[in-house]
């Protein structure tokens, strides 16, 4: 849709721009890498509002795990590799024994404009994300996995396992955040292990997916969230309410070229305020992928 292709080229960020053209428009896999550069420090780990609801320029875990997110789905290069490497080694500083994982985003954040789920809390230390132990290291672990890294600092093995079982023991699942984190873990496993995540995600997922077309204008986690047709599970997630979504998003963008951010702009203000502009190109491009991987998009991109 030229439409969306023009909304993330002039509201969101460069780096947004150029994944867009290295995934539709023939572009480079070395100009995402240039926009991606600025975004790490010389410690490794990633900042600068590469999440952009925390401007936070040191680096954090869940900002690092964005950065692998992106390079890990880049072919191999010397400067992706490079990046990735300092990377893991920024991670593997930040891993905390006592969490047995990592905790979001340093204290740190707290000087730098941010949205207020990502303030601190001054009796736990940490931010509410850090209230779901899989949010971001689920994620994290899997990038370990995906990538062959066998840290020093702990047992993946051992992590995973134990990431796994954390899932299993919750009597009631109150973040879809954690989900959309093993997600990717469950991707990289293989066989009972897997078997075991993909019971318990199914579990999750039903409770709290929703699936009625008037929640999808809001902040809510739907079908797409948890799909992938490179999945080997759909979760017990129809193809009707697969394609009952799809329906809707084809409509929606063609109606607005872009998709807002579903929990509005009033969090966002003074210095950040550009950070919902960068949301529209993230959740746009987001949503131009979803419907080129489930053939949505008409040749000519109409």
């Amino acid at each position: 849709m030229d439409c969306m292709a023009r909304t993330i080229q002039t509201v969101g960020r460069p780096l947004e721009a150029e994944k867009y053209r290295y995934l539709f428009a023939g572009g480079e896999a070395e100009d995402v890498i240039r926009e991606l550069i600025p975004f790490q420090n010389p410690d490794g780990g990633f900042g600068h509002g590469l999440e952009s609801d925390f401007r936070l320029p040191d680096s954090s875990p869940l900002a690092t795990s964005v950065g692998l997110r992106m390079l890990l789905d880049l072919p191999e290069g010397n400067e992706r590799n490079r990046m990735m490497d300092e990377a893991f080694s920024y991670l593997e500083e930040a891993y905390s024994s006592e969490r047995g994982g990592w905790y979001a985003v340093p204290k740190r954040v707290m000087d730098y404009p941010h949205a207020p789920w990502w303030s601190i809390n001054q009796e736990t230390g940490h931010t509410a994300i850090d209230e779901s132990w899989g949010n971001p290291t689920a994620e994290i672990l899997s990038q370990f996995s995906r990538a062959g890294r066998q840290p020093e600092a702990f047992d993946l093995h051992q992590r995973v396992l134990f990431a796994v079982r954390q899932l299993e023991e919750k009597q009631t699942y109150v973040s879809e955040h954690e989900l959309y984190c093993y997600l990717p873990l469950y991707d990289v496993l293989e066989g009972e292990l897997q078997k075991r995540l993909e019971e318990t995600l199914t579990q999750g997922i039903h409770e709290l997916i929703r699936l009625d077309v008037e929640g999808w204008e809001e902040y809510v986690p739907t079908p797409l969230h948890f799909l992938d047709p490179k999945r080997t599970s759909n979760f017990g997630i129809s193809v009707e309410d697969l394609n009952r979504q799809l329906d809707w998003l084809v409509c929606k963008m063609e109606k607005k070229g872009g998709w807002m951010p579903p929990w509005g702009d009033s969090f966002y203000s003074g210095e950040l305020k550009v950070a919902y502009h960068e949301w529209i190109g993230v959740l746009t491009l987001k949503a131009l992928n979803w419907l080129h991987v489930y053939d949505r998009i008409e040749k000519g991109g109409k």
